[in-house]
């Protein structure tokens, strides 16, 4: 999961997709010269220098350094999507909350969803978004003391799930997978590929962004939140 870009969204004039094809290929090369020639992304080398350019101004490449700051990195690890019409993207970002509300309730859950935070065209209330972006702050049930406790819970609850894998590389990814099947149910909408666990891309975008579910609070009505900052 990670952040997603309308594909037809332009920044000084170019796509989207051609910074983060820009970048990647910055990442492999780490020279500027080779940027500007990349003859796969740009048709003249003079646009190659322009997007160079524009990676100082916007902080995608350090000046100073000359390495891809996180901002940069975040949009090669970016993915370009279609556009959704609002209503439908409404939606389903309704029903994700009414999953997690769901989660919070069920006293044998062992994980807990503690905030939801939107931001991206959705929480701009744009009329087709690319993508529903949300940062998610995930916590453990306090009923179970340590990971050991967790994992005996998850294998009691497993059995409930006859399509759950039948092999684990990892005793937690059963706790995981029951976490991921709970909000995002048995097959994740596309719209939610950029739901992120953890607020560490959040961060590193600096981006708006609203609090549209608190677990302590109890409020799960997105559109009626206005926590923005």
């Amino acid at each position: 999961m990670g952040i997603s870009f309308d594909r037809d969204r332009r920044i000084a004039g170019y796509r989207t997709s051609t910074f983060k094809n820009a970048l990647a290929g910055y990442l492999r090369t780490e020279s500027p010269a080779r940027l500007i020639d990349l003859k796969s992304v740009f048709p003249h080398r003079r646009d190659g220098a322009i997007v160079y350019e524009e990676c100082l101004d916007r902080g995608l490449i350090d000046r100073a350094s000359g390495e891809v700051t996180e901002a940069g990195l975040t949009l090669v690890r970016s993915k370009m999507v279609a556009r959704t019409p609002l209503e439908k993207a409404k939606r389903v970002l309704d029903e994700f909350l009414e999953r997690v509300d769901q989660l919070n309730h069920d006293p044998e859950a062992i994980s807990r969803v503690d905030e939801v935070w939107l931001f991206g065209s959705l929480m701009r209330e744009e009329a087709a978004v690319g993508d529903i972006d949300i940062a998610i702050a995930r916590s453990r049930s306090d009923r179970f003391p340590n990971l050991d406790a967790q994992v005996c819970q998850a294998k009691a609850l497993l059995a409930n799930f006859p399509d759950a894998p039948s092999r684990w590389r990892w005793p937690w990814d059963r706790v995981d997978w029951l976490y991921g099947r709970a909000v995002f149910g048995a097959r994740r909408h596309p719209l939610l590929a950029g739901a992120k666990d953890g607020m560490d891309d959040l961060a590193s975008l600096g981006v708006p962004c609203k609090l549209i579910y608190d677990r302590v609070r109890r409020q799960h009505q997105w559109h009626r939140f206005e926590v923005v900052i």
